[in-house]
């Protein structure tokens, strides 16, 4: 029972296709890499930070529990310091993923040299 399973097994390992990829395709997913670790900051600043940015507003001024204390002027002024520590925390998130990307890039280029 349990050799005849081995070899179901091993037949069945044989038989599965191989997902290695080939140079074209490394070098495929590393300008992809490259490209979102030149994109990836501008994203995040320009896109993510304002979508946040937004998200902050919405939650200080109108996110209040009564309704005779949403949007008063306090809670404008109290929302724009969190709106910029929501662009920075975007800023810090767009190096991050940068730094990410490289190295991913960094690696499928060593792939294409030292196999999969």
């Amino acid at each position: 029972m349990g050799r005849g399973l081995g070899m179901l097994l091993a037949l069945l390992c044989f038989a599965s296709p191989a997902y290695a990829l080939s140079p074209p395709h490394h070098l495929y997913n590393a300008s992809r890499r490259l490209v979102e670790m030149v994109g990836a900051p501008f994203y995040f600043l320009f896109c993510e930070g304002p979508r946040r940015m937004k998200a902050a507003w919405q939650a200080e001024v109108w996110g209040q529990e009564k309704p005779e204390k949403r949007g008063k002027f306090r809670y404008r002024l109290q929302a724009v310091p969190r709106m910029v520590g929501e662009e920075a925390k975007a800023a810090v998130d767009g190096a991050t993923h940068s730094v990410d990307s490289a190295g991913r890039a960094a690696k499928e280029l060593i792939s294409i040299f030292l196999g999969d």
